[in-house]
């Protein structure tokens, strides 16, 4: 089940295997902890079925009013060091409408398309070459990393 809880471990988890921030046990403690570690580091943040949260409505306001909270910032906004957010949903609820981010809707798009549209919303600055993608490419499985060549 998908919890404020469980996005706060994993986000912990990927940025440091080791951290301390899971065994937190008090929920205003534990958020503070994580968006300072999102907050320490050019962050992207990513979210994805967000609709997944939208059959417990308690658990998903807990969620947006934590996403709500995060410094999020524009790619136009270089210069400052803001948090990324990427949240993808086949529904948007009332939290993630009040958000301060762009909404692109789309429809089904090619593999082509896809990259092409974020290269598009992307710096040039900070675009990765393959080797670089391939080099850093992390999966998270069951809220571990694994880093892979």
């Amino acid at each position: 089940i998908i919890s404020l809880d469980f996005i706060l471990n994993t986000i912990a988890k990927v940025a440091d295997i080791n951290s301390d921030i899971p065994s937190i046990s008090q929920p205003e403690v534990k958020r503070n902890r994580v968006k300072e570690l999102l907050a320490s580091h050019h962050s992207l943040f990513i979210l994805d079925n967000y609709e997944s949260l939208l059959s417990d409505p308690t658990e998903e306001q807990k969620v947006s009013l934590f996403l709500e909270s995060l410094p999020i910032g524009s790619l136009r906004d270089e210069e400052i060091s803001y948090i990324r957010v990427l949240i993808t949903t086949r529904e948007i609820s009332t939290g993630l409408r009040t958000l301060p981010v762009d909404n692109v809707e789309l429809q089904k798009l090619s593999l082509e398309d896809s990259v092409e549209l974020m290269k598009s919303r992307t710096p040039e600055r900070l675009r990765l070459t393959s080797p670089e993608i391939s080099a850093k490419r992390t999966k998270v499985l069951a809220g571990s990393s694994l880093t892979t060549p």
